[in-house]
């Protein structure tokens, strides 16, 4: 709240314009003070007696900085995470904890077989001299004249020997 009011008293052009000014403030985490203790309660009677004074010393700060040309809005908001989370347990959970390995507990990456570069090389080069196979077949017959470039489609004549 400091800062802002120094921003604010360094900024002349937008405190001493004529139009009055509207600020809106919220405040967290009351609500659950309220619903975790009673609002007749001790702690929750000191958190309003808290937000009250700091809400009257503020709003009497921005109406000097203001020339009472400002209103000042301040609303109880509920808290932002309301998520209750219930985390259920095995029985045997402490066993299972004991009987893990040191490498298990410590997130390690898995473990990879001796042969893996050379098992990947093998199937990456096969693989892409495959494609490259049918793709050099494929141009060969989209660009195949079946007039001149079969032997399917070539007609033969049979001559008889004549003596």
């Amino acid at each position: 709240m400091i800062f802002l009011d120094l921003q604010l008293a360094l900024d002349t052009g937008r405190v001493q314009d004529s139009t009055p000014d509207f600020y809106s403030f919220g405040i967290l985490g009351y609500q659950e003070m309220v619903t975790l203790y009673g609002a007749n309660s001790q702690k929750c009677k000191d958190a309003m007696r808290l937000i009250t004074d700091t809400i009257k010393k503020f709003s009497a700060e921005f109406q000097k900085l203001y020339n009472n040309d400002v209103m000042i809005e301040v609303v109880t908001l509920p808290s932002i995470d309301k998520t209750i989370v219930r985390k259920s347990r095995k029985l045997m959970a402490e066993a299972d904890k004991k009987t893990k390995s040191f490498a298990s507990q410590i997130n390690l990456a898995d473990q990879y077989s001796d042969n893996f570069a050379t098992v990947f090389n093998i199937i990456f080069w096969l693989s892409l001299v495959l494609i490259i196979a049918l793709y050099a077949i494929s141009y060969g017959i989209w660009n195949m004249d079946p007039g001149r470039d079969s032997i399917i489609y070539r007609m033969t004549t049979q001559r008889l020997k004549s003596d």
